[in-house]
């Protein structure tokens, strides 16, 4: 309920709690690589969000992503069942998405630490597919509209 940050634990588990007391936007989490802002976690008064830098300033050779339902159709998404607690759930299997966008993957496939003997788990940017389904629709759009377009001609034909 004040301002400040507060770390907790128990038996449930551990918490770090950020408070804020003023109305607005705050940039709860930066992080950094050397000097440069590339993302957090930001909130408000009523929601959370995970960010990433954007800034056009920060890009170069921008261009359209071209070819997107050919990639998305690509993609496997699936359900599943954890192992730890067996909950289902839905999503995809990393090594087999980052075959179609490299950049939403980390970790290599079958990694294990080799002073453990621990697997090195892949995860996925979830966030990261929003760019090519985006265009992906787009694509899709623009089909839809010729595909109305003919069919309108042949109807008034």
């Amino acid at each position: 309920s004040t301002t400040g940050i507060e770390i907790r634990g128990n038996i449930t588990g551990a918490q770090i709690r950020i408070g804020k007391s003023a109305s607005g936007t705050v940039n709860g989490i930066y992080l950094h690589h050397n000097a440069s802002y590339v993302g957090g976690l930001n909130y408000t008064d009523t929601a959370t969000a995970l960010v990433t830098s954007s800034d056009y300033r920060l890009k170069k050779d921008v261009e359209s992503i071209t070819g997107a339902i050919d990639r998305v159709k690509r993609i496997n998404p699936v359900s599943f069942n954890w192992i730890s607690n067996g909950k289902s759930d839905e999503g995809f299997i990393a090594h087999e998405l980052s075959d179609i966008i490299p950049n939403a993957v980390f970790g290599e496939k079958d990694a294990v630490d080799i002073d453990t003997g621990e697997i090195k788990v892949q995860s996925v940017s979830k966030e990261t597919l929003i760019p090519v389904l985006t265009a992906a629709l787009k694509e899709a759009i623009t089909k839809i509209e010729i595909l109305e377009s003919e069919v309108a001609e042949l109807k008034s034909s």
